[in-house]
């Protein structure tokens, strides 16, 4: 896999534009790739160390070809990637990888999470026209309670129990084209412009796991974490304690 990262520049006028709509870092990511679709990209908006607007995200078999980045030059401080190797066990770590984390059963690590928890409503709903049962709608509007029980569950599907977690609640933009929601009849600019002021809530998880099954955590930070993740949501970063 590749980690990179994105630094902008918090005055340019590029960089508003991007922060203010995640569909949009997400379509610009997938331009840094011939076959987007075969990469699984997962990336997360977040501040750097010097408090710089920073895109970090992963892609599974090829770096970015920054060529392609379509930002004006001052927009951009800096763009690095560095591939990354999830190493179970006492497997060696290949050579030229310059980043790795080794899982190992029962290790505690620190972990970052963005996303949108959500739970689908219990109940019958009917059948869909192929006859099997129409699943309820998902549920996002979820107490703080039924946000760490929901990312309690993502960790025994995933391979790791939480420890010790922390929540942060952040504005996000539903930002995708309000054209490709409606179709193909025409939409005004003040229409558009209020589809893109449709605020979407999101949490951020931060906190120390343990592992309990490294080939599935592994999985889980190669496929991200929950849904949307095409809005920043689902990357699992994960770092040794200190």
């Amino acid at each position: 896999m590749f980690l990179s990262r994105l630094i902008l520049n918090p005055l340019h006028r590029d960089t508003a534009r991007l922060l203010r709509s995640p569909y949009d870092v997400h379509v610009m990511l997938c331009n840094l790739f011939p076959e987007p679709e075969r990469e699984r990209l997962l990336f997360r908006i977040e501040e750097g160390p010097h408090g710089e607007p920073t895109v970090l995200f992963q892609s599974q078999h090829h770096e970015p070809e920054w060529g392609e980045l379509r930002l004006a030059p001052n927009s951009i401080r800096q763009a690095e990637s560095e591939r990354l190797q999830i190493v179970l066990g006492d497997t060696v770590v290949d050579e030229g990888v310059r980043k790795s984390v080794r899982l190992l059963l029962g290790q505690r690590l620190g972990f970052r999470l963005l996303c949108r928890p959500s739970i689908r409503q219990s109940g019958d709903f009917g059948l869909k026209s192929n006859g099997k049962r129409r699943p309820g709608q998902r549920v996002t509007k979820l107490t703080d309670e039924e946000k760490l029980d929901w990312l309690k569950r993502k960790g025994h599907e995933h391979g790791f129990n939480v420890e010790a977690v922390g929540l942060t609640y952040c504005g996000w933009w539903d930002s995708k084209d309000p054209q490709a929601r409606k179709g193909s009849e025409p939409l005004t600019n003040e229409a558009k412009e209020r589809f893109r002021s449709i605020k979407i809530g999101a949490v951020r998880f931060e906190g120390t796991l343990v592992v309990t099954a490294p080939d599935r955590l592994r999985e889980a930070v190669r496929n991200g974490i929950g849904q949307q993740k095409a809005y920043g949501f689902g990357l699992l970063s994960l770092a040794p304690l200190r």
